[in-house]
């Protein structure tokens, strides 16, 4: 009989363009509750429709990474949401390290289309761009956005790896 395949390598999610200069920028928050400064950042994400474990030709000169304030659910919309930009780092594309890591898995599609390589990324910051958090507990954002040069059009443009909300995560969106 066929012998069932355990595969480590996918991911349960899809990718939400995330690009600087007209196109939308995708953020997540995250719960602190220390003060030690965010020296490293590290995310997932694909190219939308490529398939292949290289990347590939029209690359993003980098990554625009944003910390934000948190507006809390209630204030002025029923969730949570981004509120003022804290700090600003960019991640020149020569600077960062990357790797294929898997396929991702839209789970929002039924007929299971096609997977698009999935590449986990590095950035370590210079000790004057860290983000040093407030002491106690807060809730911070973070959007990372490509940042692509304005010509020629971009074939298969970065998104953020998203995935359906794990509900033992306490940051509230």
């Amino acid at each position: 009989p066929p012998v069932p395949v355990v595969a480590t390598n996918l991911f349960n999610g899809w990718d939400e363009p995330s690009r600087l200069n007209g196109m939308q920028i995708v953020a997540d928050d995250w719960v602190c509750t220390n003060a030690t400064p965010v020296t490293d950042i590290h995310w997932w994400g694909s190219f939308i429709g490529w398939t292949e474990t290289n990347l590939p030709p029209d690359l993003p000169l980098g990554f625009q990474i944003n910390i934000w304030s948190d507006i809390p659910a209630g204030v002025n919309t029923p969730y949570s949401h981004p509120g003022i930009v804290l700090h600003t780092v960019f991640c020149p594309f020569t600077l960062l390290t990357n790797r294929f890591v898997g396929w991702d898995i839209d789970p929002r599609t039924p007929d299971c289309p096609a997977v698009e390589a999935t590449f986990k990324w590095d950035c370590y910051l210079a000790t004057n761009e860290w983000f040093y958090q407030s002491p106690g507990t807060n809730i911070y954002w973070i959007s990372i956005a490509a940042m692509y040069p304005p010509f020629p059009p971009v074939t298969n443009p970065w998104g953020w790896k998203t995935r359906p909300r794990d509900p033992n995560n306490p940051a509230p969106d």
